[in-house]
């Protein structure tokens, strides 16, 4: 499926991750609107001797706010995958050619070589490495792309496109992403953000964010307050069914 009809599904990604993690990682444009409700979705309170009425009225703000917030994320992602370019990864160097460049990546290509002696003449060994740098121009953040072209390395889904980084002290791994031979990236403001499929089974492109030295996935944001406590409340406010009898099926 095209990266564009990938990012249709981003927001569904987005929240199966936010069910699993309960966090999200909203760009720089959202993190107004987001804290603005953090002190409703996660409370200090630990007792639930301390849910107060004002308390009950925060959470059931923050829940009505949902699609003004949602609308507003929405947006400013649209905004950020308008502002994208798509980025071509490039072969034209060798792999020892591209170990002189970035001497960090010999152990990357040396697993290659290996595999392809161990391949010997069963399969096709021919190896292609697929590279592209860009710049973010306001901080300076360096991010390189690298991929392994050929029958070994690449399967049904595309390849995988290893991504690193350098904020001026080294290249670092950031992150492992499904690509094919173009990328599409937002580079703008001090930030980074990728659209690109994560490598793992069942996972479908998103918005990934660069935070620190790793891309993390910038997910819608919550519906219900993400509060151990808020938690603790809502099951007080559904009657439980009572025991020994069957509940009445829905007509």
């Amino acid at each position: 499926m095209p990266l564009r009809g990938h990012f249709k599904k981003a927001v569904m990604a987005g929240l199966m991750a936010l069910s699993l993690t309960g966090s999200s990682f909203p760009a720089p444009a959202d993190a107004g609107v987001q804290q603005a409700f953090n002190a409703a979705a996660a409370p200090a309170q630990t007792s639930a001797a301390q849910i107060t009425p004002a308390l009950v009225t925060q959470w059931q703000d923050y829940i009505n706010s949902y699609p003004q917030r949602r609308a507003a994320f929405e947006t400013l992602q649209t905004q950020r995958w308008q502002a994208a370019r798509t980025v071509t990864l490039a072969g034209g160097e060798s792999m020892e050619q591209l170990e002189k460049t970035y001497p960090f990546l010999h152990s990357l290509f040396d697993n290659a070589r290996a595999l392809q002696k161990q391949a010997g003449a069963v399969a096709d060994q021919t190896v292609t490495p697929l590279t592209a740098e860009i710049t973010e121009p306001e901080s300076g953040t360096r991010v390189l792309f690298v991929s392994l072209s050929g029958r070994l390395f690449c399967g049904m889904q595309d390849c995988e496109t290893g991504i690193y980084i350098n904020r001026g002290g080294g290249w670092k791994k950031a992150m492992d992403a499904l690509t094919g031979d173009t990328v599409t990236v937002t580079a703008q403001a001090g930030q980074v953000s990728l659209f690109a499929t994560p490598y793992q089974k069942g996972a479908q492109a998103a918005e990934w964010v660069l935070r620190g030295d790793t891309f993390q996935m910038n997910a819608p944001p919550a519906q219900y307050p993400l509060s151990p406590l808020f938690r603790q409340w809502q099951k007080t406010q559904t009657p439980a069914a009572p025991q020994g009898k069957a509940t009445p099926a829905t007509p």
